[in-house]
């Protein structure tokens, strides 16, 4: 089921064309690293005693702190599936680091001022 979501995730929200075998070992990727995470912070939460010293505080800070690994997770899912979809798309020119940098941002500079998508 997670992975069903993380696959949707991973296909639908993007600003690109995402191929769908690319989408769904991303989001078997996030989903194993999710479900470890879940268990991990599970077992973790078992034996920090927070409610007596902070009370509600504590349990606000938990709850962020999950929210921050949870979207950790979800953005290195996505960093992977990117990662998947340019695999063999390497440039073929050899530039100078410094230029293609300046070349990057020449096209965010350029998509904000058309307000239009960076592909």
């Amino acid at each position: 089921m997670t992975s069903a979501g993380f696959t949707a995730l991973y296909l639908v929200v993007p600003n690109s064309r995402v191929r769908v075998l690319h989408g769904l070992i991303g989001a078997l990727v996030a989903a194993t690293l999710f479900q470890l995470a879940f268990k991990g912070f599970t077992m973790a939460l078992q034996y920090f005693i927070y409610d007596a010293t902070y009370g509600f505080f504590a349990a606000l800070l938990v709850f962020l702190l999950w929210l921050y690994l949870f979207w950790l997770l979800i953005l290195s899912g996505a960093l992977f599936l990117r990662t998947l979809s340019l695999h063999g798309a390497a440039l073929a020119v050899e530039e100078p680091l410094l230029i293609k940098a300046m070349l990057v941002l020449q096209v965010i500079v350029q998509g904000h001022r058309l307000r239009e998508a960076i592909q």
